[in-house]
């Protein structure tokens, strides 16, 4: 049987985007099943001998949602893309994660973002945009 930090490492390897915050500090998100809330958000040394996770969502009473697709990292603000829950969920990591809000894409029927299903974001430097 394979320990918990193999697993979560295979896992990882399989199925995840990383994002690194500051030397040494990864993220990694686990995509989920399709129709299922139950995507998740890691945290990890670059040695994998500290796993914490899932991070701020509890898949049975506040799942972060369906198809964890990317992360786009700007500064200490991690934005996690969920395709099929048209949102993209804002995590503020100066102090430790913390859920700051939402993007939600899922629109009104006559919304050109109705059901949007986002797959990646990029970061616009620009103050005009």
């Amino acid at each position: 049987m394979k320990t918990k930090s193999t697993l979560i490492l295979t896992l990882l390897l399989l199925s995840t985007t990383l994002s690194q915050l500051q030397a040494g500090e990864y993220y990694a998100l686990c995509e989920g099943n399709f129709s299922s809330a139950n995507s998740s958000l890691w945290s990890f040394d670059e040695s994998f001998s500290t796993v914490s996770g899932p991070l701020i969502w509890d898949a049975n009473t506040n799942p972060l949602g369906d198809v964890g697709q990317s992360l786009t990292l700007n500064g200490h603000t991690l934005y996690v893309v969920m395709n099929n829950s048209h949102t993209i969920r804002i995590i503020d990591l100066e102090n430790g994660p913390t859920h700051i809000g939402d993007i939600d894409l899922s629109g009104d029927p006559n919304d050109a973002y109705d059901g949007a299903s986002p797959r990646f974001m990029a970061i616009q430097a620009s103050h005009d945009r």
